[in-house]
């Protein structure tokens, strides 16, 4: 929920050394003394008995003020620093690093220098003033390494990154953290010390890969760091387990997964750290509610009665929050009054404590909880109360969940404007949220994290929502954001894809650019899948299929629109789009599939066709649901014809688009492809062919089979003009960058050897690149996202337009034809997306059974620029 700086993280691994003295003793038994008692407040510290490892170190600030000895005074205060940031007591332990700093501004060894400036970073990070922090790890890192302490500097390092977790910048803590890990592997250490520094930096870069989600090696660096670390490290473990057992991996393995994370829990919970077992029973208790596991109920109440006895500091009331918001969504909810009772317990503290971050969840989880109980006033009150507490802190992360509920509970209290901008407010937050997370997406050496994908699953519903609030409303600039705010969402997706931020990637005006299509009559038709704020005392949720098409009027030149929202039920309609989906993708499936086709025709066109007609419209620009777009949408049925007999369709491009759409610019062309078997993937026997026949319509070079290499594709797209890029090869596409690949002669293409391709041409060539097709690919089955390597790949190519295949059709001449017949009406002058659906239309007609069985013709879409 927040990211709390945990005791071990504050201490660190400091090497004490220390005693007391009495009057009257000569000056080697009094700095004996002196060291004894020292020594003697390390034991009691060491062994948690904090106030009497204050009460030692304060018996030592006299006679050593008498001697005037500076150096045992600076290291005094460091210590009564950290033995008062153990109880949460950030002014007294303020006030100790003030007085070192006295001492040190009079001359200090390096050595005590650097044990004061990690006490100042501490101390600051415990108030979350993330720059003072920042600065005071960094002066202590400087100062240990003046001192000749590699272990010290490793360990201030790791502090600073720790810092930085906390103040949200992930990514620069991640590289730190990485950096530090391959220090380790080239010099590994073997003193004791720095053994113990090496498992907390890993630990610390277990953490960050977690949020990272690269889970893979993030187990690696906890079961490195459990030796050492004990518990820490297997509460880490259990959280690594518990994602993996909620994240899209099939069923089996999520069931592996959740009692290898139940298995670590319970050790955790056995053991003595009070902190750590807290921890593991708010995580067992949210896995097993997730899971539907029945021991919740006997978890949750043995959690409800522990939470009630919590007492300590800021990591206390942190825990006391995230139990009580893991009883709040049981799925069984305890009585709201026994989860408010512990709400209010930790505000109680949070406010003692005058921890805004703290405060703001309380606030934050009371919202939440009254809405459950149906008071929306009082819940979104509470979310008020939770904004105004984080306003000073800059956390999107936070605020857009504040948001997110002060709009559900707008809506439900019938004020409709108040709750569009609140989402708008939370729509924009967590866009900032995930901008800052998006940094995650790191390409290092040996590390190749994905990034935000999960936390953008997590925000999915907000835009959602947005989206449903904005289609049912009556005002026309409403919808069209609406529109473009769908395509914002299937943007951040392509953009977590290929990690990295986009240049152009404003959704363009598509009507503008649709109507100034020549001999076309366009229309832009948006399909989104979305709800209403859902009801969070009842729990339920009204979903639709909303459809909204916007066209030109033809005598005044005004935009005109008409919507429709089909009400559905989710798990029909995924069951739906299951069946077409694997009906369109097997042979002789062609009348099988024909209802379904028929039944999504009817919820997303069938109530705009006389409009259409009447308005003569034969080109239509699609904004499609991502779950939507690894269909084909010209194969849907009326029960007649498909739709390809009445309309070309292009799926709309996913970035700006030049207004100038260049028609007159063909060729020079790249035909590129395989026809023998390569890397256990079949032989193309089509492929000769094809590439012969389009080399006759257009000039270019052709790279077949030995002569298709990674070095020839380079270097024939940076020394020629190349706007034409035809691939005849195995390919496949999917929503994760390491399952999406082109073959080549000599191996596979994954998408950062394609990237390192095209940039080195952008980097030679100034024209842009008008077509790209790729004839023998095909999306990944079962993938929710699978189109996404395709827009990827349109996207990162800087290609005006994308022709491909969902599915590899079979090795006969069809897809030949197809593309024959494509590049022919192209060059002839048609448009795009009126050349591919003449290309289709000719095999329906040459080929009666074809009309039977999309399967065959069905396969090609138009990404892009269709004119």
């Amino acid at each position: 929920m927040n990211r709390s700086w945990s005791r071990r993280s504050l201490l660190g691994l400091l090497g004490w050394s220390g005693a007391i003295a009495l009057s009257g003793l000569g000056e080697r038994a009094q700095a004996q003394a002196l060291d004894d008692l020292l020594e003697a407040g390390r034991q009691a510290y060491h062994e948690g008995r904090y106030r009497e490892a204050i009460a030692l170190w304060q018996s030592v600030l006299e006679p050593a003020t008498q001697r005037g000895d500076r150096e045992t005074l600076g290291l005094v205060a460091s210590y009564l620093a950290w033995a008062h940031l153990q109880f949460s007591e950030t002014t007294a332990a303020q006030a100790w690093v003030d007085r070192g700093r006295s001492a040190l501004a009079g001359g200090l060894s390096a050595a005590v220098a650097a044990r004061l400036w990690g006490a100042a970073g501490a101390t600051a990070a415990l108030q979350q003033q993330w720059s003072l922090a920042e600065q005071a790890f960094q002066m202590a890192a400087q100062q240990y390494q003046a001192a000749g302490d590699p272990v010290g500097t490793l360990n201030s390092q790791i502090d600073e990154a720790a810092v930085w977790q906390g103040a949200g910048n992930q990514r620069r803590a991640l590289v730190r953290l990485w950096d530090l890990q391959h220090h380790w592997q080239q010099e590994p250490p073997r003193e004791p010390e720095a053994i113990a520094v090496r498992a907390r930096g890993l630990h610390r870069l277990a953490l960050a890969l977690l949020l990272a989600e690269d889970f893979e090696q993030a187990w690696q660096a906890a079961i490195a760091a459990k030796p050492v670390l004990g518990a820490a490290a297997e509460l880490t473990l259990a959280q690594i387990a518990s994602r993996r057992a909620t994240m899209g991996e099939s069923a089996t393995k999520q069931a592996t997964w959740a009692e290898t994370a139940i298995e670590h829990y319970h050790a955790v919970i056995l053991g003595p750290d009070p902190t750590l077992w807290r921890s593991a029973m708010v995580g067992r208790l949210e896995l097993a509610t997730e899971r539907g596991r029945p021991e919740s109920s006997e978890w949750a109440e043995q959690l409800r009665l522990a939470a009630q006895r919590w007492t300590g500091g800021r990591s206390t009331v942190a825990l006391q929050l995230a139990a009580a918001r893991a009883l709040s969504q049981l799925n069984q909810p305890m009585p709201m009054a026994q989860v408010l009772s512990l709400v209010q317990r930790a505000q109680q503290q949070a406010t003692s404590l005058g921890d805004r971050a703290l405060l703001g969840w309380a606030w934050q989880l009371r919202g939440q909880v009254l809405a459950q109980g149906g008071d929306r006033a009082g819940a979104a009150q509470a979310a008020r109360s939770a904004l105004e507490q984080w306003e000073p802190l800059d956390r999107p992360e936070w605020n857009y969940e504040a948001l997110w509920l002060l709009g559900r509970m707008a809506h439900h209290l019938g004020q409709t404007r108040e709750a569009l901008a609140a989402y708008r407010l939370a729509a924009e937050a967590a866009q900032a949220a995930r901008s800052s997370l998006a940094g995650l997406s790191v390409r290092l050496p040996g590390l190749h994290t994905e990034g935000v994908q999960g936390w953008l699953d997590r925000a999915e519903p907000l835009y959602r929502q947005q989206m449903g609030l904005l289609f049912a409303s009556a005002e026309t600039s409403d919808r069209i954001e609406a529109s473009q705010q769908l395509q914002n969402l299937q943007l951040q997706r392509i953009e977590n894809f290929l990690q990295c931020r986009l240049d152009n990637p404003a959704p363009s005006d598509l009507l503008q650019l649709a109507d100034s299509t020549t001999d076309e009559r366009a229309a832009v038709v948006v399909v989104a899948i979305t709800e209403l704020p859902p009801d969070l005392a009842s729990g339920s949720a009204n979903r639709s299929i909303d459809t909204l098409v916007r066209w030109k009027d033809p005598q005044t030149g005004q935009e005109r629109q008409n919507l429709h929202r089909q009400p559905i039920n989710q798990s029909d309609l995924d069951k739906l789009l299951q069946r077409l989906n694997r009906n369109f993708r097997t042979m002789g499936r062609g009348r099988a599939l024909q209802p379904d086709s028929q039944q999504l025709y009817r919820w997303i066109l069938e109530p705009h066709r006389p409009i259409l007609t009447a308005a003569g419209i034969n080109l239509l620009v699609c904004v499609l649901d991502p779950s939507l777009r690894n269909l084909p949408i010209d194969a849907l049925f009326d029960g007649e014809r498909y739709l390809v007999e009445s309309f070309a369709l292009s799926i709309a491009p996913d970035v700006k688009l030049d207004p100038a759409s260049d028609r007159g610019r063909r060729g020079p062309a790249l035909w590129a492809g395989l026809s023998e078997s390569r890397e256990d993937l079949p032989a193309l026997a089509p492929v000769p062919q094809q590439l012969a026949q389009l080399g006759k319509l257009l000039k270019g070079q052709i790279l077949l089979n030995q002569e298709f290499t990674p070095t020839a594709l380079t270097q024939a797209l940076v020394s020629q003009p190349i706007t034409v890029l035809h691939l005849a090869t195995h390919g496949r596409f999917s929503s994760q960058r390491d399952h999406t690949f082109l073959l080549t002669w000599e191996g596979k293409l994954n998408m950062e050897d394609l990237d390192q391709l095209l940039k080195e041409r952008r980097a030679k060539r100034s024209e842009p690149l008008d077509l790209l097709t790729l004839s023998a690919c095909q999306t990944a089955t079962g993938d929710r996202y699978e189109t996404l390597g395709l827009a990827g790949l349109a996207v990162r190519s800087g290609a005006r337009s994308l022709v491909s295949s969902l599915w590899n059709i079979p090795a006969d001449d069809a897809a030949n034809r197809l593309f024959s017949e494509f590049y022919r009406g192209w060059l002839a002058g048609l448009s795009k997306a009126r050349a591919l659906q003449q290309a289709k239309l000719k095999l329906l007609s040459d080929r009666g059974d074809l009309a039977a069985d999309p399967h065959y013709w069905a396969a090609f879409v138009l990404i892009g620029d269709w004119r």
